[in-house]
């Protein structure tokens, strides 16, 4: 019984030796943080909305896009992207709010690396009209 439990302890052992020896993790995706506007936030006509974004990533970015579009049909109120070799990317920007019925708003962020990783994210708002 002795002479078991030691094969299956030194097994485990060089399991994880062997294990912790391959792992070279790939890094993540880019990471995107929605700071403004706040999920399920309502707008009245004429009010202004303060998009602020920030992508972050390990490795160089390759492009980003943030796009402000009608939840109905997708049309698209407002975008702002570029092709990026950096590791960082912050959007500061502003729409105002100018539809003419009430309106669900989707912010969608996307971002891409040099490796095809990408990450999406997006939240939810209504707009008020006049």
């Amino acid at each position: 019984m002795k002479n078991i439990f030691s094969f299956v302890l030194t097994a485990f052992a060089a399991i994880l030796f062997f294990s912790a020896c391959d792992n070279k993790e790939e890094p993540g995706v880019p990471q995107i943080v929605i700071e403004s506007p706040e999920e399920g936030t309502t707008f009245e006509f004429g009010d202004t909305v303060h998009i602020e974004v920030d992508v972050t990533h390990t490795e160089e970015l390759h492009e980003y896009l943030v796009e402000l579009k009608k939840v109905s049909d997708g049309t698209v109120l407002f975008s702002e992207g570029e092709h990026s070799h950096s590791t960082e990317a912050h959007v500061h920007d502003h729409w105002v709010n100018n539809v003419s019925d009430h309106t669900d708003m989707e912010l969608v962020v996307t971002a891409t690396d040099h490796k095809d990783r990408t990450s999406t994210k997006k939240i939810h708002f209504h707009c008020h009209p006049n």
